[in-house]
């Protein structure tokens, strides 16, 4: 997964100094992420909705056409409970994502700008206080929002995200699942993390 995630930086950064983008955006934002209920063995697991931070390093491609890094923090509230466990498991957990995508933009005017995006990367899933180990996952997204610019250097961005990612079957999350009988995911069931951000526009360079 290391290796999926250099590739990502290695992707972006040639880009950036090939010269391939007309200009670059750095957006910090921060929003909140919804709580979101999935299936185990004979149960349910919830991750608690909270707050999410993060930047993305936009660039421009083409007026219609950009090349986005986006890098993500959330922390929440993991709780699990099925008739196979003998308690229930609550863990504050911690979610990175770093991932590589395009957006395709609609224009609507020179300030005001529509686009929608999907991208792939990985996600580090840790569980504090516990002996569980770090995962990292490949996981895909996609996003939705507007870009409103003041000047043609600062603007603001709101956009709904959503990430997912791939798990196999079975595999536990924060709670302790025994290799012999396995309490885990369902076969259909994805974990979305999903939410509304908000942010700062600084462009470097010109369209």
């Amino acid at each position: 997964m290391r290796k999926i995630l250099f590739f990502i930086l290695v992707c972006f950064f040639s880009a950036y100094h090939s010269g391939l983008g007309q200009a670059y955006e750095i957006s910090p934002f921060s929003g909140y992420t919804l709580s979101h209920n999935f299936g185990i063995k004979e149960g349910h697991a919830k991750l608690s909705g909270g707050p999410h931070l993060g930047a993305i390093g936009t660039i421009c491609l083409t007026p219609y056409l950009d090349l986005e890094f986006t890098y993500s923090f959330r922390q929440a509230l993991g709780t699990a409970q099925s008739t196979l466990f003998s308690e229930t498991f609550s863990h504050s957990t911690q979610s990175q994502f770093a991932t590589l995508g395009v957006s395709k933009l609609f224009p609507y005017n020179v300030r005001f700008t529509m686009f929608t995006g999907a991208n792939v990367g990985v996600m580090l899933f840790s569980v504090r206080e516990s002996e569980l180990q770090t995962l990292t996952k490949v996981a895909v997204g996609g996003n939705a929002g507007v870009r409103y610019y003041f000047n043609d250097r600062l603007g603001i961005r709101m956009q709904v995200n959503a990430f997912m990612p791939i798990l196999e079957p079975s595999m536990g999350l924060w709670w302790y699942s025994d290799p012999s009988n396995p309490i885990g995911v369902g076969k259909s069931t994805a974990l979305i993390q999903a939410g509304i951000v908000s942010g700062l526009i600084i462009r470097l360079g010109e369209l």
